[in-house]
């Protein structure tokens, strides 16, 4: 019993390796009830409603117009319209992709240097570029809206007709939503300037088809069926009747010249009482294309 006593002493005593191992347990549990009172009953899996990457994690897809090629289908800078045909290619391919396309002429050069806005290297162009100081003022432009293909692809072609005098053109092709963007230039094949086409003549009137009535007389005038007064020169077509009125106070026998198609002449003489008319016809069969009318002798 003694000996049992002296050991629980050895224990209790402030260097002892048992009572620091006990003060330790102690202050575990007292840490665990601390504890105990925030953390749940039971474990539960979280729930993760979405994450949010930093800008340089993120890895979308860059949309990019990687060709751009254009030529002269027809045309050249003395014509008066010059027609282009444009195509190209994005990346990645994907279809139904809207570009606007905008093809200008220009009468200089043209700054723009066939570069992608995205990538910033050369677009292949079918042409040699233009360089050039100094832009000038367009002439005129075309734009048009197309959609990729399947294959990324897509083509338009223009015609520009604010020529002669298109040397060189830049086409601009961007995205719907400007994602992307490509530019390029293009010198026009020199040509001279075509003439202005003649106009076409009006058909002549067929000869002796219509009877030009002039009056050699001041005692002389006629009068077209229709015609709102009398006159000292009528038109008469074919087919139509014409009068002539002797004007003065005393009977007159009229004398009409004919001119006929076939250089040949002739003539005729009618009797009309003074401040009276007759009536004549034109008959296109006669072949006369003139007449001069002109008073004779008192009847």
């Amino acid at each position: 019993m003694k000996k049992k006593f002296d050991q629980t002493r050895v224990g209790n005593a402030p260097a002892s390796p048992l009572r620091r191992k006990t003060i330790k347990t102690l202050a575990y549990g007292v840490g665990a009830l601390a504890g105990s009172t925030v953390l749940p009953d039971k474990w539960v899996k979280p729930v993760i409603e979405g994450i949010v990457l930093p800008a340089h994690a993120q890895t979308s897809a860059s949309l990019q117009i990687v060709s751009l090629n254009f030529s002269v289908v027809s045309g050249n800078t003395g014509t008066a319209s010059v027609t282009i045909q444009a195509n190209g290619s994005i990346s990645p391919a994907q279809s139904g992709v809207v570009l606007s396309l905008s093809l200008s002429g220009y009468s200089g050069g043209v700054t723009d240097n066939a570069t992608s806005k995205d990538q910033g290297f050369l677009v292949a162009v079918a042409e040699a570029m233009v360089p050039s100081a100094h832009a000038s003022e367009a002439m005129c432009t075309e734009v048009k809206e197309v959609t990729t293909g399947s294959d990324g692809g897509f083509t338009a072609e223009f015609t520009l007709s604010c020529g002669p005098g298109i040397n060189n053109v830049g086409l601009t092709a961007q995205t719907s939503g400007n994602e992307a963007q490509a530019s390029g230039t293009l010198q026009v094949p020199t040509g001279d300037v075509e003439p202005e086409p003649a106009p076409e003549p009006e058909p002549e009137p067929e000869c002796g088809a219509t009877l030009a009535v002039t009056s050699g007389s001041d005692s002389i005038d006629f009068l077209l069926d229709g015609a709102p007064r009398w006159s000292s020169s009528i038109t008469v077509p074919s087919g139509q009747a014409w009068q002539i009125r002797n004007n003065s106070g005393s009977d007159l026998t009229v004398r009409s010249d004919y001119q006929h198609c076939d250089g040949t002449t002739s003539w005729d003489e009618v009797f009309i009482p003074a401040s009276s008319s007759v009536q004549r016809n034109h008959d296109i069969r006669t072949g006369a294309y003139s007449v001069v009318v002109s008073a004779n002798l008192p009847g």
